[in-house]
């Protein structure tokens, strides 16, 4: 009858290990399945420093926003090609083309509009009109009908 009982507490103790290491794989795939939250934390926010030009030229939808204006409007903020690109993480050398009208210089279209509507941005005009007008000559441009270098 000891043997019996040995066999029913051996019974019973593996029953409950096998449980419990059911368990603790099933936590173990909980935790692969979903990761652990994290506290939350707000995100940080990035001070957007933007250029104040002070020419008095009347911006409307019929301004063309060629890269000599955008030059004048960056200048009488008393800011360099440098500041720009600070402000609006656009390389130098794509500020100097985008000013220059050096459309060969500038990369694909879609780029090119981003560009343009940062640069917009950092002079606190209408992102939207500039990007539209640039982009009529750099089209112009392009299909061989347009100044640039």
């Amino acid at each position: 009858m000891q043997s019996d009982a040995h066999g029913d507490f051996g019974a019973r103790e593996s029953e409950s290990l096998r449980s419990s290491a059911d368990q603790m794989g099933r936590n173990l795939e909980k935790s692969r399945l979903v990761p652990t939250p994290r506290p939350h934390k707000p995100l940080a926010t990035r001070k957007v420093r933007r250029l104040q030009p002070s020419l008095d030229i009347q911006l409307s939808d019929d301004t063309e926003f060629s890269g000599s204006l955008l030059r004048r409007l960056r200048e009488s903020a008393d800011a360099t090609v440098q500041d720009v690109a600070d402000i609006t993480k656009i390389g130098k050398r794509y500020v100097h083309a985008i000013e220059e009208n050096d459309f060969s210089s500038l990369p694909a279209a879609v780029y090119v509009r981003g560009f343009v509507a940062e640069y917009a941005r950092a002079l606190g005009i209408d992102p939207l009109m500039v990007a539209r007008s640039y982009m009529a000559l750099y089209a112009r441009y392009k299909n061989g009908g347009g100044e640039g270098k």
